[in-house]
């Protein structure tokens, strides 16, 4: 996580005059922050709708404690966005590692297992590096076209933990960790409470910490042989919470048409894990852990202590999930992708401890000499040394994918750094917004169309980022109907329909200055800001709407 602060760091230097740094690290983040401030505009606090949602009356029917939370702390504190997220980053990080450093001290019997498990799962990647390395060597491309096109089978942020320069990731693993460390502590009531709260924030880990809480109690439940009311009632109320927030997430939000002409997109988002993807990302961590097998120790722990049990459902539920395209509560794939996110890697990471303090043991046996005590001595360092060498071969995967990250993607994405006439822009917007309420109308109504020859991540989608005004096309996929805007988008930038701008009715149009000032349908086009790059009109007539206008025929 430092060494993503560094490159952000880097980023930032290197931004020019005619660019302004934003400093999000996703292309995702900006929705986060759309919707955090979605809660306090257009929603009541605790439900509100999509923002990229404008062709009817909003459903308020999200109500996700992350966005909840994050918006609160906007409003009370008036903090710039990228602030604010460079905030919950450094925040949560540190609070995210201790948790993990807490959690693994709970499950594991030693220290040297801990200390390995913990530098294996933080730390560490793959061996696409050394695959690029190969490539570079016969002379096919540069280090860094190979390793970028080597890489792409980790499927970008969601293998290992490349998510943890994103501040809605660590606060969900943060409520995770927190569901399994009341587990290992017996302390199911905190556990179910920050299961509740992990529900109530985010589908995929809420469904990942369900299950293996539900797993694991059913574990207890066995080696129980099935004693004890109150496991049962502790492991009944875990499935009926996992039950509701399925209801919630799947036929509740499904019944909504605004929901739905949402998650339609997400059939386009191929997002299941395929077996070489695996192989890639986590083959050396499948070879590591494949000698605790041969520990008798190992076996024992699983078997006999909560910690090992939580571990057996941990790895359990997370192959499982990673391994459904469809869930039955579900009318779209479920995604499993998601369920990776460094999951898997962890409970690798803690079967390769064991492994090779295994193997240090027995290879103490063989070098140690007779006495116990020597022999100990030399498994510690044997240890030690694996677990370097584990380290050395595995780490550069980590440090080339920041680099990766932060020097390529993030710069093309218009996330992390954007032209100035697009930041002077979204200024006089922020402007506008404040004179505009002065006057009792209603920003967060009223709408802007920007054209532009490609619109994907520009001003469109960071406009309801920064300010309280909707655009016409937003995310990918949050945008309802977004293939059917995207089409009346590009009929509009070549001339040749205005079904976009008589459906959207925008009281703003932003287009490069050197085309044709715009025609509202109420009226005729005013100037009202300029720069080098970028013309912003503005409807003649001056009107607010204090509701969106219904769906305009023939947008679907």
């Amino acid at each position: 996580m430092a060494t993503a602060f560094v490159n952000d760091w880097g980023v930032r230097r290197q931004v020019g005059p005619g660019q302004v740094f934003l400093g999000f690290t996703q292309r995702d983040v900006p929705l986060y922050y759309a919707y955090a401030r979605e809660v306090f505009e257009r929603g009541n606090g605790l439900l509100y709708p999509n923002p990229y949602e404008w062709e009817r009356e909003p459903d308020r029917i999200y109500c996700q404690l992350v966005f909840i939370l994050t918006g609160g702390l906007w409003w009370l504190t008036g903090a710039p966005m990228p602030a604010l997220d460079l905030a919950l980053r450094l925040g949560l990080g540190f609070a995210t590692l201790m948790l993990l450093w807490r959690l693994l001290g709970r499950l594991l019997p030693s220290s040297r297992l801990r200390w390995g498990a913990f530098v294996f799962a933080s730390l560490c990647g793959g061996l696409a590096w050394a695959v690029a390395l190969g490539r570079m060597a016969a002379g096919g491309s540069s280090f860094l076209q190979a390793f970028v096109e080597i890489e792409r089978g980790y499927r970008g942020w969601f293998f290992l933990w490349r998510q943890l320069f994103l501040a809605t990731e660590l606060f969900y693993h943060c409520l995770a960790f927190g569901v399994f460390l009341g587990l290992a502590t017996g302390r199911n009531g905190l556990a179910l409470a920050l299961l509740f709260l992990t529900w109530w924030s985010h589908p995929f880990t809420g469904l990942q910490a369900g299950a293996i809480a539900a797993l694991f109690l059913l574990f207890g439940l066995v080696a129980n042989r099935g004693r004890g009311l109150r496991d049962w009632a502790w492991w009944g109320a875990v499935v009926a919470l996992n039950a509701a927030a399925c209801v919630y997430y799947g036929p509740f939000l499904e019944s909504f048409e605004s929901h739905r002409a949402m998650t339609e997109l997400w059939v386009f988002a191929d997002l299941r894990v395929f077996p070489g993807e695996v192989a890639v990302a986590h083959g050396v961590w499948i070879a590591l852990s494949l000698p605790a097998l041969f520990d008798a120790r190992f076996r024992r722990w699983v078997a006999r202590t909560r910690g090992g049990r939580l571990w057996a459902a941990w790895l359990i539920a997370t192959v499982v999930l990673m391994s459904v395209h469809r869930l039955p509560f579900l009318k779209q794939p479920s995604q499993p992708l998601h369920f990776e996110r460094g999951y898997l890697l962890t409970a690798l990471a803690i079967a390769a401890s064991w492994s090779l303090r295994w193997i240090g043991l027995r290879l103490a046996c063989v070098w140690g000499g007779p006495a116990q005590s020597t022999r100990g001595a030399v498994s510690r360092r044997l240890f030690a040394v694996l677990a370097a060498m584990a380290l050395v071969v595995t780490i550069p995967d980590s440090v080339f994918y920041l680099k990766k990250h932060f020097k390529v993607e993030v710069w093309q994405d218009r996330v992390a750094v954007i032209p100035r006439a697009d930041w002077e822009v979204v200024e006089w917007f922020q402007r506008e917004a404040i004179v505009r309420r002065s006057k009792s109308r209603h920003p967060e109504y009223e709408r802007i169309l920007v054209l532009e020859a490609n619109p994907v991540g520009g001003l469109d989608y960071l406009l309801p980022t920064f300010t309280p005004y909707m655009t016409a096309l937003g995310h990918l996929y949050n945008t309802t109907h977004y293939q059917a805007k995207r089409r009346l988008m590009k009929e509009q930038w070549l001339g040749q329909s205005d079904r976009l701008m008589r459906g959207f009715r925008p009281q703003y149009v932003v287009q490069p200055r050197d085309r044709p000032a715009p025609r509202f349908e109420t009226g005729a086009s005013l100037k009202v800001f300029a720069n080098d790059f970028w013309a912003v009109y503005g409807d003649s007539s001056d009107s607010s709407p204090s509701a969106p206008p219904p769906l305009a025929a023939g947008l679907r």
